[in-house]
């Protein structure tokens, strides 16, 4: 994952529940609503009992600059729907 996604904030979808990743010094941190420990925790997501899955689903945020543009200018933004 270090190789494949650059410094930043991701939002996560799980098997079974969705949070915020951020990669920061090809460490990886898991930002949720912990349902194992019934509390918000930032943890290390390789220690994180919540960050099991049999998939993962990254979407961009931070990184994706056509997103932070239109989010700082309050723009509507569209949704490609196939």
């Amino acid at each position: 994952m270090n190789t494949a996604y650059s410094d930043g904030i991701y939002f996560v979808g799980l098997d079974n529940h969705v949070g915020y990743v951020l990669i920061k010094d090809k460490e990886l941190y898991f930002l949720h609503s912990s349902y194992c420990d019934d509390k918000v925790v930032f943890e290390l997501a390789e220690k994180a009992p919540c960050f099991g899955s049999n998939f993962y689903v990254f979407a961009e945020i931070t990184t994706n600059r056509k997103l932070v543009k239109s989010w700082i200018f309050g723009e509507r933004l569209s949704i490609p729907i196939n």
